[in-house]
């Protein structure tokens, strides 16, 4: 495990270097350049700014130095149907874009990263 790597929790100055994870994902995943769109780091931003007002979305970072390597974010689901369960009982949340740059995979940082989430 890479004990280098630190992991910091997000903030909205920081939401770029969260859309960049995402888009390499993204790319890692097959997908080509050509099929993100243009925007996607404004696209990011307000997915974050609406996700942290209404549902709790929190991402973290991990770098090396000055360098992000890797990214989480999760945030509480708004469900299915309605939520008559008090959060005690039962909470619902997810995991998005869990990502890990090829130079630091199988390291432990995903795992990291999740059980930060």
């Amino acid at each position: 495990m890479r004990e280098d790597v630190t992991i910091t929790v997000g903030t909205l100055d920081r939401v770029a270097a969260l859309a960049d994870a995402m888009r390499s994902m993204w790319l890692d995943n097959g997908v080509s350049p050509g099929s993100i769109i243009p925007d996607y780091r404004d696209e990011v931003r307000r997915f974050v700014e609406r996700g942290a007002r209404e549902d709790g979305l929190v991402f973290f970072l991990a770098e090396d130095g000055d360098a992000v390597v890797g990214a989480a974010c999760c945030q509480r689901f708004a469900g299915l149907y309605p939520a008559i369960l008090t959060p005690d009982v039962r909470r619902y949340g997810y995991l998005w874009g869990v990502y890990v740059g090829p130079d630091y995979r199988r390291a432990g940082l995903g795992r990291r990263l999740t059980e930060r989430c």
